[in-house]
């Protein structure tokens, strides 16, 4: 796969790893655990599948070095255990006959000797081997494809392709969503957010993609929560009557420009 496509692949492990994480957390409830959004995780991986049916255990091996193994259950404590495959099947799922031995009864009431991590540290785990399998390097003309695609979506109406192309520079740029008080009601806004000591804050560069009127704009400056003078222009841009620093597909050519400027790094 090329970058962008490596780049999608990343934005989707990360959006659905912090989705099953947000089901796990010590404080929900266990019947909210999205059971198949983890399994759909896990196969990104191709990670092998163990389902031991007679114990109701699925299993999926994350790590394989012989015998013992990095395996994760799926349930919702997602526990990853650095032990064998028997040695998981007894902790999580014992027989009657197995708990009849004081030394297996041992091994069931606590498995901190094998237990790597559990839920929202396992979810982590697992989504930065799928993301650290990624080729994110880039050229000039993956940003430039980027760009294009974003302009060409732009004059088509294509308010998808659109929202992907800026979603990219965003994942690439670390734009964050607009704060409250920068927001517009039915815009996408995104740019650098740097935040101070109590409620400073300071945000820009930024998109502001109208979605029903498909038109975008480009401010390229930081504006300080604190200065009126450039909250009144940020709002004046907003509703038109002002203009941006860019407008149209110039704001994928600003984007662009941005990017190779800084050169970010991605992980």
């Amino acid at each position: 796969m090329g970058f962008k496509e490596n780049l999608l692949k990343k934005m989707e492990i990360e959006k659905l790893a912090k989705h099953v994480a947000a089901t796990v957390v010590p404080q929900a409830d266990a019947a909210k655990f999205d059971k198949d959004g983890a399994r759909r995780l896990f196969e990104m991986g191709g990670f092998p599948y163990v389902d031991l049916k007679d114990r109701d255990l699925e299993l999926y091996i994350l790590e394989d070095d012989g015998e013992k193994k990095k395996i994760i259950v799926l349930d919702n404590g997602l526990a990853i255990y650095d032990t064998t495959i028997d040695d998981v099947a007894l902790r999580k799922g014992p027989t009657v006959k197995e708990m009849i031995s004081l030394r297996n009864v041992r091994k069931i009431l606590s498995d901190d000797d094998v237990k790597v991590s559990k839920r929202v540290d396992s979810v982590n785990t697992v989504a930065k081997m799928l993301t650290d399998g990624l080729d994110l390097t880039y050229t000039e003309a993956d940003i430039d494809k980027i760009a294009y695609d974003g302009a060409a979506s732009l004059e088509g109406d294509d308010m998808d392709g659109v929202m992907e192309s800026l979603m990219l520079f965003s994942e690439i740029l670390s734009f964050q969503k607009a704060p409250k008080l920068f927001q517009s009601p039915g815009c996408e806004i995104r740019g650098n957010l740097e935040k101070g000591a109590g409620v400073e804050m300071q945000f820009g560069p930024a998109f502001i993609y109208d979605k029903s009127g498909n038109s975008l704009k480009f401010v390229a400056s930081r504006i300080d929560n604190r200065e009126t003078d450039e909250l009144d222009r940020y709002t004046q841009i907003l509703n038109g009557e002002v203009p941006a620093d860019a407008e149209g597909v110039d704001v994928f050519r600003q984007l662009k420009q941005l990017v190779m400027e800084r050169r970010p790094v991605l992980k």
